[in-house]
Order: structure tokens, then C-alpha cells, then sequence
């Protein structure tokens, strides 16, 4: 604290001798960054024009920034230079120990000073150092990347070189050409086995006779057929139908068998009738002619009694739409002559020995 004391005494002295004193006959160029009205401006201004204070560069005084020890000293040292301390001013309020203060507080300022020289110069040197090793360091890198490439190539190099030794070794203790091409035959005779293997197998159709009668090929039309329908007779109301029967059974004539049933007259009928179809097969409509003959059953006409029985011939005529290969819709007229008059269901008059009938039937049938 006695140090710091001195030196503000000595450097207050000091600027009042600086503003008995005659000013220099050229003084220094202003301060620029100290506006006109500014507390500090003549301080600033007496400093600058006796030289203690000479500013920045850049002409500029940077009053709010901290003053550095570097910078301390060199204003103690213009003050040194001016022979401020031997002024009577100066003398006057110093005694000689306060003298010897100061001087050893300048010396032990300059040590300082020195001090930090040396550590910057030690800093420097270390930061030297470190630029060494690093780049000590990148060398290093370098060469280990060098080296790992170069290990590459030569495992590289020896993988090819071993495989052109196996394959040379191969080839010295190959086979004779005779035992070559017979392994060759053998191979393409593997080939041609596996490729017969992969290939489906040839299934040749089965004849007709092992065909199972429920199996309807397009090829070989199912010969069988059953349905059923309703039936409307001139005479009567509506009844019902069954038939059952086959085709193409001789000479492309079949057989059907029919039944009717109707609840109106209380009366049914059974009648066979050689079928012949005209036109294709596969035709999506077929017309076909029907001959036969069948027996009436109905009550009878004296009393009331069931169990009168009238034979009769019939004709068909109709055809069939195929709905789908197996269904089949079909639509026929069936007219028939009755030979006798015994029961109800004739629909004749009771005078009447015989007569015709007729009626119209539809229905579906499935072939198997």
C-alpha cells in the first residue's frame, strides 16, 4: 500500500510541475476518441503534450480500457527519463527513505517486468514445441496410412499369388483326357436325368370304360340325367315332375321316364319315352322329339273311389338350354291320347271313351 501511495505522489507531483512548465514548441497531434467537454480532456491533453502519454497508433487514447503493467512502466519510465523525482517540487515532499521506496518499487516493477519476458518466452517455446510434436504426429499418421495400405495390397497380392498356386496344383494332378471326357459323360447323362425329372410327366387319358359315370368331360358328354318341374295341363291345375333318363343310348336315341303329380285332380302318372335330340352336342340349345306311352292314375268317376287306372300314348316335343355343362334348363310340350276314360284325371267327358290330352312341362335336369 506505501508502494502504490509513493508512486500516485510522485506522479501528482509530477503533473503539477507538467502544468507550471512551458509547453513544447510542437506538440504531439490530438487525441481523437476524447470529445470536447469530456471531465478527463485537459488531463489527457497535459499528458499527451509532455510526452508521458503518447496514445495508440491509431491516434486514438481508449480511456475505459484497464492500463496493463507493461504500460505502467513505460510511463515510470518517462518519468525516470524527465528527472521528475530530482524537481525541488518532488524533493520537497520526499524524504530520502521515501526515495529509496520508490526506487526499490520501480526495480522490483522491472523484475516483474523481466519476469514476464521470460515467461512469455517460455510460453512461446512450449507453443513451438507443441507445433513440433504435432507435426511429428501428422508424420506418423501418414505413415501408418501408408502402411495399411500397403499391407492391402500385399495380402492382396499374395491371395492371387496363392490362388495361381492351387490352380496350378490343380491342373498337375488333373486326370488323364480319358478320364475328363468320362466325367463329362457323366455329367451331361446327370443333366439330362434331372431335366427329365423336372419335366411333368406324360399322362395318357384314360379309355372310356374307366371313366366314372358321375365325371362330366367336355370331351365325352355325360350320358345320364335327372330332374325336375312343374307341369300344366289343359284340363287341370298346376302339378309337379320328376324325369330320369339317358342319352345317346343306341343309335343316338335315349330314354326317359317321367312322373307327374297333380294335387287338383288328386291324380299322378308314370310314361317312358324314346328320346332323339337333333344337333350338336355342345350346342347351347337342343331341340329334341319324344315317343311313348304311360298309365293315368285318378279317381273314378262312379263314387268317388281311387284307383282307376287310363292308359295313354304320348308325344313330346321340346328343348334344352345349357345353362352350364352339368345344368341343363328345358321346356317341352307333352301331348298324349288317352285310351280309356275310367278315372277323373283324363280331364274327358264322361260320354267320351278316349280323347286328348296336352299339356306343357318346364324344368332343369343335372347330367352325370
Amino acid at each position: 500500500m506505501r508502494n502504490t501511495l509513493l508512486l500516485t505522489l510522485a506522479l501528482t507531483a509530477t503533473l503539477a510541475h507538467a502544468q507550471t512548465a512551458p509547453a513544447p514548441a510542437t506538440p504531439p497531434s490530438a487525441i481523437v476518441d476524447v470529445p470536447a467537454g469530456h471531465w478527463a480532456r485537459e488531463g489527457v491533453s497535459l499528458l499527451v503534450q509532455r510526452g508521458l502519454i503518447l496514445g495508440y497508433p491509431d491516434g486514438t487514447f481508449r480511456g475505459g480500457a484497464a492500463i496493463t503493467r507493461y504500460e505502467a512502466a513505460v510511463i515510470f519510465a518517462r518519468l525516470l527519463s524527465q528527472n521528475v523525482f530530482q524537481l525541488p517540487n518532488v524533493q520537497a515532499q520526499l524524504t530520502p527513505a521515501d526515495l529509496n521506496v520508490l526506487a526499490k518499487a520501480v526495480q522490483e516493477l522491472a523484475g516483474q517486468i523481466t519476469t514476464l519476458n521470460t515467461r512469455l518466452t517460455d510460453v512461446v517455446s512450449d507453443v513451438d514445441s507443441i507445433r513440433g510434436r504435432l507435426g511429428v504426429v501428422e508424420m506418423t499418421l501418414q505413415q501408418v496410412v501408408q502402411v495399411a495400405a500397403t499391407k492391402t495390397e500385399v495380402e492382396a497380392a499374395l491371395a492371387q499369388s496363392a490362388t495361381k498356386t492351387e490352380l496350378a496344383a490343380v491342373q498337375e494332378t488333373s486326370a488323364s483326357k480319358t478320364d475328363v471326357q468320362a466325367l463329362e459323360a457323366r455329367i451331361a447323362a446327370l443333366e439330362a436325368e434331372t431335366k427329365a425329372a423336372l419335366q411333368p410327366a406324360a399322362v395318357a387319358p384314360p379309355r372310356p370304360a374307366e371313366l366314372p359315370n358321375v365325371t362330366f368331360r367336355p370331351d365325352a358328354p355325360a350320358r345320364y340325367y335327372a330332374g325336375g318341374g312343374v307341369t300344366k295341363t289343359l284340363q287341370s291345375g298346376l302339378g309337379f315332375s320328376g324325369v330320369v333318363g339317358g342319352n345317346n343310348l343306341v343309335g343316338g336315341f335315349g330314354l326317359r321316364a317321367t312322373v307327374d303329380y297333380n294335387s287338383a285332380t288328386q291324380s299322378y302318372s308314370i310314361q317312358a319315352n324314346v328320346i332323339r335330340p337333333f344337333g350338336a352336342e355342345d350346342a347351347l340349345f337342343r331341340p329334341y322329339l319324344g315317343l311313348g306311352g304311360g298309365l293315368l292314375v285318378s279317381p273314378g268317376r262312379a263314387g268317388g273311389t281311387t284307383g282307376s287306372s287310363d292308359g295313354f300314348v304320348s308325344v313330346l316335343g321340346g328343348v334344352n338350354y345349357a345353362f352350364t355343362d352339368t345344368l341343363k334348363l328345358f321346356a317341352e310340350v307333352d301331348g298324349h291320347y288317352s285310351l280309356s276314360n275310367k278315372g277323373s284325371g283324363t280331364g274327358l267327358a264322361e260320354s267320351s271313351g278316349g280323347g286328348i290330352g296336352a299339356g306343357v312341362r318346364l324344368g332343369a335336369q343335372l347330367s352325370f
